[in-house]
């Protein structure tokens, strides 16, 4: 995971369940998005923003690490068209 670039973090994320039997995902006892979705089903039709924000908090971390990875890219391309002269 050193060397993933910024525009893949969406797949990182997307990614994750996979992680979860391993050592290296969140245990139990810590707040994870993915299992505040999945315990948040039960409750969709009393409390539907149990899963909403954490579906939400998700849905805006990977937005804006693509962003920025975009940004990085075209600042730092040299052979795209839109790199910036400094």
């Amino acid at each position: 995971m050193t060397g993933c670039g910024w525009g893949e973090s969406g797949t990182r994320f997307s990614s994750l369940p996979a992680w979860a039997s391993s050592d290296w995902a969140a245990q139990p006892p810590l707040p994870e998005w993915g299992a505040m979705i999945a315990q948040g089903r039960a409750f969709l039709l009393n409390g539907w923003w149990y899963p909403t924000f954490p579906g939400l908090a998700i849905m805006l971390t990977v937005l804006g690490f693509n962003l920025i990875g975009d940004g990085l890219r075209d600042a730092l391309d040299p052979r795209s068209g839109r790199a910036r002269r400094m």
